[in-house]
């Protein structure tokens, strides 16, 4: 898999690597959330990584706040494999979701905080 100069800066090649050989999840799988402060550092984003791909268990859901990630870096630089992601830099000093593909997300928009 190529991986291009900015996702270097999010993900390592290694870090693929480790999501790429993640489990599948099924529909019997309990859904496991982790909830995590980014501590608007880059690299407590590959911490995330290296917490769900060494978990025995399958890592369905991954929210991210106070990412510190901002318009510079593009969205689809911090997509993991097998997951998809909804961003937004705007709110909590950057929130970021990672859910499994399998997984039937939606993004509810307009609520007051």
């Amino acid at each position: 898999m190529s991986v291009t100069m900015q996702q270097q800066a999010v993900l390592s090649p290694s870090q693929v690597t480790m999501l790429e050989g993640t489990k599948r999840i099924s529909v019997w799988d309990p859904l496991r959330v982790l909830v995590m402060d980014g501590c608007g550092v880059m690299k407590n984003i590959g911490k995330s990584v290296e917490i769900v791909s060494s978990n025995p268990t399958t890592i369905s859901m991954v929210v991210m706040y106070n990412t510190g990630l901002d318009v510079k870096i593009a969205k689809r630089d911090t997509f993991w494999p097998g997951y998809r992601q909804i961003r937004n830099d705007e709110i909590g000093g950057g929130m970021m979701v990672q859910f499994h593909a399998w997984l039937v997300v939606e993004e509810v928009t307009g609520l007051q905080a």
